[in-house]
């Protein structure tokens, strides 16, 4: 399958120095930024904290490389099954963890470093 979010890294590093001192790990801010009417706050809620889900399963299990790369492959996939495209991936992936589950933010980090190698980034 294509590669759908080429840079992620950089994507993140961008994503994250534009909200730092504004973010405020909460709910309430990823839902704020998040806002769309292609689903609802609650289905936005669920899918962030899927992501949180799918990056703490793989901190803890200490997944690395390919395996800690597949976790964005995996939600990359999934929102371009839904014909959205990478960019709203990134920026899910990047709110999800920020708002919802900043303990994974150097772990993301990782994550984005070895999905890019992957991509010859």
């Amino acid at each position: 399958m294509k590669k759908i979010a080429v840079g992620v890294g950089a994507a993140i590093a961008i994503g994250s120095l534009m909200g730092a001192g504004t973010a405020s790990a909460s709910t309430e801010g990823f839902l704020r930024e998040m806002d769309t009417p292609f689903a609802t706050h609650a289905q936005q809620l669920a899918e962030g904290n899927a992501i949180c889900t799918a990056f703490t399963n793989g901190r803890t299990q200490n997944l690395t490389g390919p395996a800690s790369a597949s976790i964005i492959t995996n939600i990359s996939n999934h929102y371009a099954s839904e014909g959205r495209a990478g960019a709203y991936a990134t920026k899910m992936i990047i709110t999800a963890v920020r708002e919802l589950c900043p303990v994974n933010y150097n772990y993301l980090v990782a994550a984005a470093r070895a999905y890019d190698a992957q991509a010859g980034e």
